[in-house]
């Protein structure tokens, strides 16, 4: 060998990364065992993408937008004098993709993508994990009573395990959850407390919804006060996700503190076929002027 030469042993080559799975692809997996692998993994490593830029915050009624992921020490108090609750429980991300597969497997819904699927999915998910889809009579006083009673001087916020199935959850607990599980899902979503809503005509509230963006444009996802479809003697049957389309005007004015109106219409099936009943005005308001 010349002198100048020098002899090298060769690496094999190296093993390229296997890419993970997108969702899409999870939940066409037929095999249980191998989707539950793939769904975990997926799961963690969004959680550890996600709890990476994020920080603890405290929110309240008067808390402006906040845009992303809320951290697992977050506090979310839907009563200012009161201790609130944390978005802890990663099982309710096993229980959304779970449900987003269950979608996808029903020949129902075979021919649906995955982005049609989401917001049933997220609906459905904080309906069966906090035991009611909807308000219903003495809803107030109850949520109320609850947080009364794991409230005092020394107590902190409690583990969102602790209010699944009470089905006490109003639209903090459903708004602030469902920004964790739609930025899982990958939207730009933003959650809104607002200060000056009008759900029914006359009454301000105070309410929790989120907006989403992408390049369809500008929604509101109400998770709190969905779609009901009645059957013809006017028993609730189904809920359906109410989202609204807005303009990017409309946006920029919310943002600033101004009023969004929005129109609902509820469902009655009749013969199997949905009929849409009276058309009833929303309004989206009282956002403050600063945003995060």
């Amino acid at each position: 060998m010349p002198e100048d030469q020098v002899e090298v042993n060769q690496a094999p080559p190296l093993k390229e990364a296997k890419k993970p799975l997108g969702l899409d692809q999870i939940v066409e997996i037929v095999d249980d065992e191998e989707y539950k692998q793939a769904r975990d993994q997926f799961i963690e490593q969004r959680l550890a993408e996600l709890q990476g830029t994020a920080k603890p915050k405290k929110f309240t009624v008067f808390s402006p937008t906040y845009k992303g992921f809320i951290h697992p020490d977050s506090e979310i108090k839907p009563t200012i004098f009161l201790d609130g609750f944390k978005l802890d429980d990663d099982d309710i991300y096993v229980d959304l993709i779970d449900n987003v597969r269950a979608f996808k497997q029903d020949e129902r819904w075979k021919s649906k993508s995955v982005r049609e699927i989401n917001p049933y999915a997220v609906l459905k998910t904080l309906g069966e994990y906090f035991g009611n889809y909807a308000a219903d009579d003495g809803l107030e006083g109850s949520h109320h009573s609850y947080y009364m009673d794991h409230s005092s001087i020394d107590s902190e916020a409690l583990p969102l395990a602790e209010l699944k199935g009470q089905s006490i959850a109003m639209c903090t607990e459903k708004a602030a959850t469902a920004q964790n599980l739609l930025t899982m899902l990958g939207y730009d979503s933003e959650l809104c407390l607002s200060q000056g809503c009008e759900l029914t005509e006359g009454i301000k509230e105070m309410h929790a919804f989120n907006v989403l963006s992408s390049d369809r444009g500008r929604f509101i996802f109400e998770p709190t006060n969905p779609i009901f479809v009645s059957d013809s003697d006017g028993n609730v049957v189904n809920f359906l996700p109410a989202t609204y389309k807005f303009t990017e005007e409309q946006y920029r004015d919310l943002m600033t503190g101004g009023e969004v109106s929005v129109q609902h219409t509820d469902y009655r099936v009749v013969d199997g076929k949905y009929e849409s009943q009276e058309v009833e005005v929303r309004k989206y308001a009282g956002l403050g002027k600063n945003t995060l």
